[in-house]
């Protein structure tokens, strides 16, 4: 007996919200997107899809995720808009990776009462956050000096990163790269000049 009341309440529970949900007007969001999908079925329908034939774009992005997984030698320069010309900085292994390149998902989503959901940023395996986008670059250069050992450069400059050595006619020539020399210079202008103690 009991059991009986039992399913008569929920029927008529269910009985309820389908009442409810049949008096539910439309608001104006979903009158709009209803139209909107009405207009594309036709479009669709009248002009079909573009005849693409060769894939050449997907092609493309397929070899770029190949490249940046099994390229191994790089060459890196920087581009110097002074002398419109590159200064070769050093050979690189694989490709840059830009500074605000996250290794986990930057959101995690939470579950709140009453079945909501939300989402908050979330943060890396180091504890920290990392920006949604920065100026910075790090790149995992060949050390000049040390065979077959390799460090991780950071570099703020927008740098330029080929699979191949630049042609002489792109590089800046030895009299248009910066040298220590002239940085010292201009730092010996910036800064007070030391004065020789009397003798």
């Amino acid at each position: 007996m009991k059991m009986s009341h039992i399913v008569l309440a929920f029927l008529g529970m269910l009985l309820g919200a389908l009442l409810a949900s049949c008096d539910q007007q439309p608001n104006s969001d979903e009158i709009t997107s209803n139209r909107q999908e009405t207009i594309l079925m036709q479009a669709v329908e009248k002009i079909g899809m573009p005849a693409i034939k060769n894939f050449r774009e997907l092609r493309m992005a397929n070899r770029i995720l190949e490249e940046r997984d099994q390229t191994l030698m790089t060459w890196t320069y920087l581009w110097s808009d002074y002398h419109r010309c590159f200064t070769f900085i050093e050979t690189s292994v694989a490709y840059p990776l830009p500074y605000a390149t996250q290794r986990t998902s930057p959101q995690k989503v939470y579950r709140w009462a009453a079945g909501h959901y939300f989402s908050m940023p979330q943060a890396d395996p180091n504890g920290l956050f990392s920006p949604e986008s920065a100026e910075g670059t790090f790149i995992e250069m060949n050390n000049p000096t040390k065979v077959n050992e390799t460090g991780l450069v950071y570099s703020e400059p927008r740098i330029s990163t080929f699979p191949y050595e630049l042609p002489e006619r792109l590089v800046c020539s030895p009299l248009e790269r910066p040298t220590m020399k002239a940085e010292k210079g201009v730092l010996a202008k910036a800064l007070p000049s030391k004065k020789e103690p009397a003798d």
